[in-house]
């Protein structure tokens, strides 16, 4: 939960039985009870679907060999770098989302897409690009609930992808999980510079690739950053590949900031005999008993 500027968050207290977050500001100690159970987004994960290579899979059903567990998502407040984003030919075209609890069937009105190069001081617009929605039972991490989303080949290419899963009956989350993953064609981190990040696929990228030839069938693993069509070894199609992007747009790190909640007005319950003062938000709204020091 983001309760606002300056809070800080300390150790969670159990008072009377019930599991409190504890946040201070100064003087002032804000402490916050969760009043409704749901469900957690406890993994994130791009794949590469339609991947050539036989030991990767081509990304049907659950794609567990076609992830790429060296690439992470851009989370609100932290620092963009490398593994936020992918270099896919074919762009970015599988996401996994791991859930705890129980979720309903979420469809793609459950969920928003917004893109962005980075660049353009536009900043992020909903995509019209619709994927589909697959609820994999107990396919994730640790048995979780595993949500697939596929993108058709190229819609999301040379941009940033922010994904918004929303808080509803469909998906049973609390609150919205936000987060972020990247492509950028041909791009394997060789002469990006500038203030902030301009990643832009050029001639060191393509050298870095030759440097890299395999020559055995799926002797890359899916995680190899030089195999840019993802199947299975490092040639001359991927080489070639990096010459053609050489064009492409670029794209730019930016900052993921943390968003506030809309300001919400809880009702004063009667204060219990600790001496704290109690309140309670209206019910359905994610969050919350607080009680103040």
């Amino acid at each position: 939960m983001n309760v606002g500027n300056g809070w800080v968050k300390q150790a969670p207290q159990d008072l009377s039985g019930s599991l409190f977050a504890v946040y201070t500001k100064g003087q002032a100690t804000l402490k916050i009870q969760s009043l409704i159970s749901g469900a957690t987004v406890i993994n994130r994960q791009v794949f590469y679907h339609h991947s050539t290579s036989t030991v990767f899979g081509d990304g049907t059903g659950n794609p567990t060999g076609a992830i790429d567990f060296s690439k992470s998502p851009l989370l609100p407040g932290q620092t963009i770098g490398f593994a936020n984003y992918t270099n896919y030919s074919k762009g970015l075209n599988g996401i996994v989302i791991d859930v705890s609890d129980q979720i309903g069937t979420p469809t793609a009105t459950d969920f928003q897409f917004s893109t962005w190069d980075g660049v353009t001081s536009a900043g992020f617009f909903l995509t019209a690009a619709a994927p589909s929605i697959t609820v994999i039972p107990g396919g994730g991490a640790a048995g979780s609930q595993r949500v697939k989303i596929e993108f058709a080949d190229n819609l999301i290419r040379n941009t940033w992808l922010r994904v918004t899963m929303l808080a509803n009956s469909s998906t049973n989350l609390t609150a919205n999980a936000v987060f972020y993953f990247g492509n950028a064609v041909g791009d394997v981190n060789e002469g990006n510079s500038g203030s902030p990040v301009t990643v832009q696929t050029n001639e060191a990228d393509a050298k870095a690739i030759r440097r890299k030839l395999s020559t055995g069938i799926d002797s890359a693993a899916v995680t190899n950053v030089y195999d840019l069509n993802k199947d299975g070894r490092v040639n001359a199609i991927d080489i070639s590949l990096a010459i053609q992007n050489q064009t492409s747009r670029s794209i730019c790190y930016f900052t993921a900031t943390v968003s506030l909640r809309s300001t919400l007005t809880p009702t004063l319950l009667s204060a219990p005999a600790s001496g704290l003062t109690v309140f309670r938000f209206a019910s359905g709204v994610p969050g919350t008993g607080i009680v103040l020091n």
